[in-house]
């Protein structure tokens, strides 16, 4: 009994460290950039979306986010800061349709393996912006899908581009600035059965050991 009481108190002591020890092993180390891909690009890599009634002079600016990193496996980044300047005095800017379209690529970087990989999304810029009132209701559509993913080295990566300023995924920018954010997703390729999973599997063989040794020795005993 002594015996199955040692087997026991191991697996209480054991399983917390290992527990520790896989989700230490999770951790994924990478890095992601974004670049604007079009339309209206610049020379400083933003893109300026022009409103529809060109008399206003309002537009849009997108500029790509500073390099993220990341060690978990689940991330929010912000990938494009936006700005939106006021129409002409007493004019109203209009925002929609073909010329409020944008597009952005966010590059992927597994630091274990050394392997790239980019997904690019779509969106498009509508509202209006009413110069004087400080007002603008511009909001964001998302043109192709938000919810992709690429193997690099021996992980999965998933990104879910579902932000817009304050991370709803549709919503108005307030103040004239705002943001598109995305969540990364990461998770390792052909993850072997967990650790805890084996021990308890090694710790129950010696426990059925144990148990049919008392059964046969109580077999012994009445015998004798």
């Amino acid at each position: 009994m002594k015996r199955l009481f040692l087997v026991l108190s191991t697996a209480v002591m054991v399983l917390p460290w290992l527990a520790g020890a896989r989700a230490e092993a999770e951790m994924i180390p990478w890095t992601d950039s974004v670049t604007l891909v079009g339309p209206n690009l610049s020379a400083d890599g933003s893109a300026h979306v022009f409103s529809q009634n060109l008399g206003s002079n309002a537009q849009i600016v997108l500029s790509p986010a500073p390099t993220t990193s990341g060690i978990t496996s689940n991330l929010a980044v912000n990938l494009v800061n936006i700005n939106a300047s006021p129409a002409s005095t007493g004019a109203v800017g209009l925002f929609g349709g073909p010329s409020g379209n944008y597009s952005l690529r966010i590059t992927l970087h597994d630091s274990a393996s050394g392997a790239s990989g980019s997904l690019t999304f779509g969106g498009n810029l509508f509202g209006s912006i009413v110069q004087g009132d400080g007002i603008e209701f511009i909001s964001d559509q998302w043109t192709n899908s938000t919810f992709q993913s690429l193997k690099l080295g021996g992980n999965l990566y998933t990104v879910n581009a579902d932000g817009f300023s304050n991370g709803t995924g549709f919503s108005t920018i307030p103040n004239g600035t705002g943001h598109i954010f995305a969540s990364v997703y990461a998770e390792k390729l052909g993850v072997a059965p967990e650790p805890s999973s084996l021990v308890l599997a090694c710790l129950g063989l010696p426990s059925l050991g144990l148990a049919r040794w008392f059964r046969r020795r109580k077999v012994v005993d009445s015998t004798a």
